[in-house]
């Protein structure tokens, strides 16, 4: 049987999501504590708004296991956490990893990057040798019912990545990007989608930071931006009038002991979790410090905007998932058979 385990930001906020949240070793120790025992396929998404175990085990015993190995890898109770997690079975997991593919249970509705984040995972697992017959098929097919929702429904029109509604944001807050000086910190995807839209506003001050320099170097040349050493970061939170950080640093980028007096306002975004920016110096003067769930007034336009999609999308997941289930149960059958 297949089973989900997780979390996500209707059920747990940011700061237990924190502390859930897996790095990639701690993914990959999490699969090595599982090989020999009665899990037979495993797949981890841990994103800002989600940490979900994907699982198939012939034995009753493997919720257990899960929850014992991931005690071990997070060094926690876990029985003190039960109430911010949902546990579903069978054809609800099928149901649920759709409805996640599809965008319709993430925080802005039918957001894209999230099928992505499920891609990486996925194949995470499977260059790991933890997707077993069940996972795959499990997958495989909700992967195509997402195709074909988004194909069949404007779940994706728009404006719906957190990318874009970080530059809506922000046009509200400062207007012409045109004279503004832009940090950003990171380079990875979030920060890649930022750029693209940052050069599409007319924006020409762009200055991209990164613990390896030559990362940062190859984003600026191809975003005609400044590179910089994360060194010499507080040099230019001096100068900047906007900073978006999202980094996979498991500590604080900005520190509040370092940061530098401003005579101009600046707002700061900060867009990763573990958050990259220590929250007190959102109390300076001159300081707006922004996260994601701050963002909630243009999210819930988004949402609003795509309810009816969601709810059509959702009836035409229900008709697949019953069809694709049948074809689950003889699966099942035909590999105990085989046992």
């Amino acid at each position: 049987m297949v089973y989900i385990i997780g979390t996500n930001h209707k059920y747990s906020d940011k700061n237990l999501r924190e502390r859930l949240s897996f790095s990639d070793k701690e993914i990959l120790n999490f699969f090595d504590f599982l090989k020999g025992s009665e899990i037979c396929g495993c797949v981890i998404i841990s994103t800002c708004n989600r940490i979900e175990i994907y699982f198939s085990s012939n034995s009753q015993n493997g919720i257990k296991k899960i929850m014992e190995t991931f005690e071990r890898i997070k060094k926690l109770e876990i029985n003190k956490y039960y109430k911010y997690f949902y546990f579903l079975k069978g054809k609800e997991v099928l149901k649920h990893l759709s409805e996640v593919i599809c965008g319709i249970d993430s925080l802005i509705v039918g957001e894209t990057q999230i099928k992505k984040q499920v891609e990486d995972a996925y194949l995470i697992s499977k260059f790991y040798g933890m997707i077993d017959k069940k996972l795959e098929f499990l997958f495989s097919n909700s992967f195509k019912i997402s195709k074909f929702v988004r194909n069949n429904t404007k779940l994706n029109e728009g404006k719906v990545s957190v990318g874009s509604v970080t530059i809506d944001f922000l046009k509200r807050e400062i207007g012409d990007f045109k004279d503004k000086k832009f940090v950003i910190i990171g380079c990875g995807k979030v920060s890649q989608i930022l750029l693209n839209y940052l050069k599409d506003e007319g924006a020409t001050f762009i200055f991209i930071g990164n613990r390896t320099y030559q990362k940062a170097k190859y984003l600026a040349e191809k975003f005609d931006g400044f590179a910089f050493k994360l060194d010499k970061l507080y040099d230019f939170l001096k100068i900047c009038d906007v900073c978006i950080s999202s980094t996979k640093s498991p500590h604080y980028i900005i520190k509040k002991e370092k940061f530098p007096e401003r005579e101009k306002p600046i707002i700061i975004i900060d867009l990763a979790l573990p958050r990259d920016v220590e929250p007190s110096i959102g109390n300076l003067e001159n300081v707006k410090l922004y996260h994601l769930e701050d963002l909630n007034n243009i999210i819930e336009k988004n949402i609003e905007k795509r309810k009816k999609e969601a709810e059509k999308a959702k009836k035409i997941i229900d008709i697949y998932v019953d069809e694709i289930w049948k074809e689950f149960i003889e699966l099942e059958q035909d590999q105990v058979i085989l046992q």
